[in-house]
């Protein structure tokens, strides 16, 4: 009996005994059975196959590895790595090759996401010679960037950029997927190309032309005199290239975390590099303590995230949450702005703050008081990163990359819209639109000089978001995730979505649901009368104010739950009271929703 002709009788039995999915039998025939199969391949399967590893294989085999609109994200390293994978360890302990499958982010999915891309640029700028890189600054018709972000170190991923600069949304977005599951399929045969192309590395110099560019962020610059003590971590990743180098050359007083310095992809003294998690900030933390430190700044490997820790009055450092460095930001930005009249009356209604929808609503005040625009997006920044270009285009102006800062922020101000800061509750933030994408480094800078302005006016930042509350209201969230994994998660996820929309939830808390906003079914407008694209995201609204957003993680196997709460701050009332009373309320809910999760889930 043939190789093949075994594995597909091993196959068939695991099937029929319910230990392997289907559609897994059918995508490890596939790869086993195509002339493209390599003997790492064949190792790999066989090694699993022999060793009845079926809830292994389903997970690397029960789909393929989905190209979203942003790129693709999965496992390069498998929970079960094979000899084949395994190889020669690299110096720092991480397999020789990608771990084997269909699901996995392997040399075959990352081959396909390129090629494809390649073959949308030769359908949307015919007759060119395209290039790709990731800095917009030269021009080119689309970048790549190979990072998992903030993700564990198994994970990996593949984000794809277009020519303005942010992340692919439609049509390219579409363009895009459907080379790529092409490919996928066997459908499209790569065309050849007219040359060979060449391999440039960026050199200094595109780092000294950015590090100017968020130079242009400072609104006071002189506020660095008042020398708050940061301590910043890169958590072994590519933070460390620019923002010492920044902090250096506007005159900020930080001292680096040293045990996290080194660029490390095993991420060895944090369960997780992301800074949105307490853990991932002990080092600097303690660090802080020691120092007597006024902030702490931590950046996640790819600096796309910013986290922040602040000590308060009485020396206790406290972690805040993206929507709190969000609207710090967002309330010190407005108000500079309007402060120095480069923002007016006159002008007002041509300047925006841009969030997403489960961004806190704290922003959307700011913006209503002060008479600026408030667009809500989807999640992603790539929406907002959209909505930039836009913006762009509004100018009129012939060359926009080649106008200076002040003559591109003219032209908006007059006729277009000027974009004050925009960001999402995900630890993601801009404050500019020379980069279209959340920017770390950017958010670090913007972050260090509103912690100088308010320690120069005898303020904490967690004072000004103080000043904040009493002024607009005082707004508190909370996030709940939920993490399915491997085949049997996905089909968890999609049944439980599925149910919010078949038979929804009448009340929470004891408070009626007044309203129901399917983003997937129903049509939306922003405030700028653009249509909204469809996305499987379900936002409840209660009849006491309270609202709740449901939806599937884009990048994650997880389904996350949004809650928001509001509550007036009365002058003379007890802040810190009405802080844990909204904060107890919140917890209330997730309480009872991760209970009525676990009945609309059930053996799924």
């Amino acid at each position: 009996m043939s190789s093949i002709a075994l594995l597909r009788e091993k196959l068939v039995a695991a099937e029929k005994e319910g230990q392997l999915l289907p559609s897994a039998a059918a995508n490890i025939l596939k790869v086993y059975e195509s002339p493209a199969v390599t003997p790492l391949d064949v190792a790999s399967v066989d090694e699993l196959v022999e060793g009845g590893a079926w809830s292994e294989l389903n997970d690397r085999f029960f789909k393929s590895l989905a190209f979203g609109t942003g790129g693709i994200r999965g496992r390069t390293i498998g929970k079960k790595i094979t000899k084949a994978e395994q190889g020669t360890p690299s110096p720092l302990g991480a397999p020789e090759f990608p771990a084997v499958g269909t699901n996995m982010m392997n040399t075959a999915n990352l081959g396909r996401a390129a090629l494809g891309l390649g073959l949308h640029l030769q359908k949307a700028f015919p007759g060119q010679r395209n290039k790709v890189v990731i800095a917009r600054h030269y021009k080119a018709q689309a970048g790549i960037v190979i990072s998992a972000s903030h993700n564990p170190p198994h994970d990996n991923g593949f984000k794809a950029y277009f020519a303005d600069g942010a992340q692919l949304v439609e049509p390219d977005a579409s363009g895009v997927i459907a080379e790529v599951n092409a490919l996928a399929s066997g459908e499209t045969v790569p065309q050849a190309a007219a040359a060979p192309g060449t391999l440039t590395p960026l050199g200094a110099e595109a780092d000294a032309v950015y590090i100017e560019a968020l130079k242009t962020l400072l609104l006071e610059p002189t506020a660095f005199v008042a020398k708050p003590k940061i301590v910043y971590s890169s958590l072994h990743g590519t933070g460390i290239r620019i923002i010492p180098a920044l902090f250096d050359q506007v005159g900020v007083s930080y001292s680096i975390v040293e045990a996290q310095r080194q660029g490390d992809g095993r991420f060895p003294t944090v369960k997780s590099p992301n800074p949105e998690e307490s853990a991932a900030l002990a080092l600097s933390i303690e660090q802080a303590k020691a120092e007597g430190a006024d902030l702490v700044i931590a950046t996640d490997p790819d600096c796309d995230r910013m986290g922040a820790v602040v000590r308060d009055a009485q020396g206790e450092y406290v972690i805040i949450t993206g929507n709190m460095i969000g609207s710090i930001l967002a309330g010190y930005r407005v108000e500079r702005f309007f402060a120095q009249g480069i923002v007016n009356e006159k002008n007002k209604a041509h300047t925006a703050l841009i969030k997403t929808f489960v961004t806190t609503d704290l922003q959307k005040e700011i913006a209503r008081v002060y008479g600026i625009k408030c667009i809500d997006t989807l999640t992603g920044f790539k929406y907002i990163g959209e909505k930039l270009r836009d913006y762009e285009k509004q100018t009129g102006l012939a060359d926009y990359d080649a106008q200076s800062h002040a003559a591109r922020r003219a032209a908006q101000l007059e006729k277009g819209t000027f974009f004050i800061f925009g960001g999402e509750e995900s630890y993601g933030y801009s404050g500019g639109d020379y980069v279209r994408d959340k920017d770390g480094n950017a958010a670090a800078l913007m972050l260090a000089e509103a912690a100088a302005w308010s320690k120069a006016q005898g303020q904490t930042l967690l004072d000004y978001l103080d000043a904040l509350y009493r002024r607009f209201g005082f707004y508190t969230e909370k996030l709940g995730t939920l993490t399915f994994e491997g085949a049997k998660g996905a089909a968890q996820i999609q049944t439980l979505l599925a149910s919010y929309r078949t038979t929804p939830p009448l009340t929470f808390l004891g408070h009626g649901v007044a309203a129901i906003e399917d983003f997937g079914k129903q049509n939306f407008k922003d405030v700028d009368g653009k249509a909204i694209p469809k996305e499987t995201m379900l936002l409840f609204h209660l009849v006491d104010g309270g609202r709740m957003v449901v939806r599937g993680s884009g990048t994650e196997p997880k389904i996350k739950f949004y809650f928001f709460g509001r509550a007036n701050v009365p002058e003379g009332s007890n802040l810190e009271e009405i802080k844990q009373e909204r904060r107890a309320i919140l917890d209330a809910w997730w309480d009872e929703v991760q209970a009525d999760v676990k009945q609309r889930v059930g053996d799924a």
